[in-house]
């Protein structure tokens, strides 16, 4: 019997059920295939997202470093120069995500109502530092900016009050480098938008003071910058692209590699994040975690399954098309030789063209895995530059570190041959030379001065000329007027040339030296007018003290004869003149006494001896004997000068003998400058826990220029000797000397000449001796 012959129905079955599990074997490695090419695209994908998130973030960091620089380099700004530091950076353009630009103050509790007072004398009322309550100590934020929207809420908010923010302000004092938080909710952010975000720290120390242990590093922390980033804008710009359709989420991880979401798309799935892949990488003191969602690469993903699909559907038209014949072959064997011979050569030219788009299929794949290969070994490459162009942007941004530190010893006073030595060697250490020289000329004899630090044979025996086989680099020394007063000059072996940076970092010390010695030779000068005027201050002070006390010994006999005088005329009869006279001259001797008594407390004031003694005290009746007095005088003048009294006031505490000298001179004052047909009206008023006495005028009133200068020791808003009020300029000074001794403060206001003038004293009613 022949082979056709012996083909049978079950036959055919079998030939049908070989052929699918072969079509369904192909289909398997083909979809296979698929999936690993799937996978290498999205590894890639996840690399170079990677790579941009922490080139982005090392791009933040410089930005916190020249923010630090600022504060050594200005001794601390202020907050204008804050302002116009952030306003350069142009942070909406070049710093997408960056929410605000910060700096948080250290502070202990004791300081706080001396900081909040600072503050709300900037022009912020109702500065506080948030939340409240008492805590070893404190970091509120002082500047912010943009200062505007919801950065507003920031301001005063102590950063050390959250354990997040404060454990990353630790870290940071701690190692002396920029830290990042977790992810945390920003203050910016209102319940409507609550998008996740990081803070950015980084440690500001004190001048001066020594780095070296962690010990030390806490102990010199002045404050902390740092910038608030909102990851949704940040991956945005980061990723050039919107993350949610890139397929993104982030994590940061903890120490036990906890997962806390950094950033998630608005549509999360659990199962397609169980098919993600996953890329762990280090941003500064942070592991990260980035998740690719698959359903972002459909297109290739779709693009990639069409192979398997044709495999499969061709395998199953193979498989039919054998059932077929072999059916065929059982059923009719007479055509079944001539259909068995035209089947096997399709089936043969099938199978020769699926071996050959196979073949091509693994050659594609092949030449794929080959590209991402060179793909990864070149970004590896560009990691390795970048790593090594941050390496030598840190060692330029130590050195200009060190020129800081620098700083604060050359404006160390001491004489300036020493200066120039001092600066000499900081040349050498900066450059790493062999030897340094430093040449100035003094601005007060133009004397030309040398100082020298390193190996002196390096120097040749002509002047500016080094030996042979060196390398030379100079830098010219200026003032503060931009005149060239002197120049650094710095040597090292030839085969060790110097660099653009070392030319920049010469630059930058040689500017840095010729502010220090411009302060040095400014230091001597101002200094030697200081010691000048405090010893003419002495002087005065002392003759201020003697010339009191000696004239109230004649003044006292003057006023004894004429005491003895008016007896006389009170017994004897006497003519008009001769009283008159006797009337002047008694009016003169009490001025003068007054004057006198002036003289002697002014110079207790300023001898510091000046002491007062509490009692309980009527202010009214203070009040009106001080009316009393004044009122011959503002009769006299034709003056309306009336009193009116708080019945709360009651009593307080406080020098009844001092208080009286107060308001007498306060209603001299108002009566010597007050014109005939004024008026004065002095009230009290109960304010709290408080007194407020006030003294108004309608007299000749106080220019804005005078008003500032009222309550200085011996000032006259009429200096000339032909002026028409008299008086040394004490009395408002002593008011103030003595309210200020009983807890209080005094103030003077006026709308110009010809408004009158209005003097407020607050004083408090328990007084508090200063």
């Amino acid at each position: 019997m022949s082979p056709v012959e012996r083909v049978s129905t079950g036959s055919a079955w079998a030939v049908l059920v070989v052929s699918l599990l072969v079509s369904f074997l192909v289909w398997i490695w083909a979809a296979r295939q698929a999936a690993e090419s799937l996978d290498a695209s999205m590894q890639a994908a996840s690399q170079d997202m990677a790579l941009a998130i922490a080139a982005r973030m090392d791009t933040y960091e410089l930005v916190l470093r020249g923010a630090v620089a600022l504060f050594r380099a200005e001794e601390g700004p202020d907050r204008a120069q804050w302002a116009a530091y952030v306003a350069d950076l142009e942070i909406a353009s070049n710093l997408p995500g960056v929410q605000a630009l910060s700096y948080a103050i250290r502070l202990a509790p004791e300081d706080r109502d001396a900081h909040e007072r600072a503050v709300r004398d900037e022009g912020f009322e109702q500065y506080s530092i948030t939340p409240e309550g008492v805590r070893p100590d404190m970091a509120p934020v002082v500047y912010i900016e943009p200062f505007e929207g919801s950065n507003l809420r920031v301001f005063g908010f102590d950063m050390l009050s959250d354990p997040a923010r404060r454990e990353a302000l630790v870290e940071a004092t701690v190692s002396g480098a920029y830290v990042l938080t977790g992810p945390i909710r920003l203050l910016q952010q209102s319940d409507a938008r609550n998008d996740r975000g990081v803070l950015l720290a980084y440690p500001v120390y004190r001048s001066g003071m020594p780095l070296r242990t962690e010990d030390e590093r806490v102990a010199a922390a002045q404050g902390w910058i740092f910038a608030t980033v909102v990851m949704r804008d940040f991956l945005r710009m980061a990723l050039a692209g919107d993350p949610s359709k890139l397929g993104a989420t982030l994590f940061d991880l903890g120490p036990d590699d906890a997962r806390s979401i950094l950033f998630r798309p608005a549509i999360g799935d659990d199962e397609v994040a169980r098919e993600a892949v996953e890329l762990k990488f280090e941003v500064g003191n942070r592991s990260w975690l980035l998740q690719l969602d698959p359903a972002a690469f459909g297109a290739e993903r779709d693009r990639l399954g069409t192979t398997p699909m044709l495999v499969l559907a061709f395998g199953l038209v193979a498989s039919l098309l054998l059932f077929t014949l072999v059916w065929s072959m059982a059923t009719t064997r007479d055509r079944a030789l001539a259909i068995a011979r035209d089947i096997t050569r399709q089936l043969t030219a099938v199978n020769n063209e699926l071996e050959s788009r196979v073949a091509a299929r693994t050659s594609l794949l092949q030449r794929v895995n080959e590209r991402l290969e060179r793909q990864v070994a070149k970004r590896r490459s560009a990691v390795r530059a970048r790593r090594a162009a941050l390496n030598r942007e840190r060692e330029l941004n130590a050195r200009l570190q060190a020129i800081s530190e620098f700083a604060a010893e050359m404006t160390a006073p001491e004489p300036i041959d020493d200066k120039l030595h001092t600066l000499s060697a900081a040349a050498r250490e900066l450059l790493d030379g062999a030897a340094a020289r430093v040449s100035y000329a003094s601005a007060e004899d133009g004397r030309v001065r040398e100082g020298g630090h390193g190996r002196e044979e390096w120097w040749s025996a002509r002047p500016g000329q080094g030996p042979a086989g060196v390398a030379r680099l100079e830098a010219p020394i200026f003032d503060a007027d931009s005149i060239q007063r002197g120049r650094i000059t710095v040597l090292r072996r030839e085969d060790r040339p110097f660099s653009r940076e070392d030319e920049l970092v010469l630059a930058h010390f040689a500017l840095l030296a010729g502010a220090a010695l411009s302060v040095r030779e400014s230091f001597e000068s101002q200094l030697l007018a200081r010691r000048l005027a405090e010893q003419s201050s002495r002087i005065k002070d002392q003759l201020l003290s003697v010339v009191s006390h000696e004239l109230r010994t004649p003044l006292s006999a003057m006023k004894g004869w004429v005491h003895v005088l008016g007896q006389v005329e009170a017994r004897e009869p006497v003519d008009a003149a001769r009283r008159q006279a006797v009337e002047a001259l008694g009016r003169s001797v009490d001025a003068q006494r007054e004057l006198i008594e002036d003289l002697i407390d002014t110079a207790a004031v300023i001898a510091g001896t000046f002491e007062l003694e509490i009692a309980d005290c009527d202010l009214g009746e203070l009040m009106r004997a001080a009316h009393a007095r004044a009122g011959s005088a503002a009769l006299a003048k034709r003056v309306a000068l009336t009193v009116e009294g708080d019945s709360r006031i009651g009593m307080i505490e406080a020098d009844p003998v001092r208080m009286a000298q107060v308001l007498d001179h306060l209603l001299e004052n108002a009566i010597k400058f007050t014109p005939e047909g004024g008026s004065i009206h002095m009230a009290a008023l109960a304010d709290g826990d408080t007194v407020r006495v006030e003294v108004v005028d309608s007299g000749e009133g106080i220019d804005a220029e005078s008003l500032p200068h009222l309550f200085e020791r011996f000032w006259t808003a009429d200096p000339s000797t032909t002026r028409r009020v008299g008086g040394l300029g004490v009395g408002l000074s002593l008011v103030r000397a003595i309210i200020e001794a009983h807890g209080g403060r005094v103030q003077a206001e006026s709308r110009g000449r010809g408004q009158g003038a209005r003097l407020v004293i607050a004083l408090p009613r328990r007084a508090k001796p200063q």
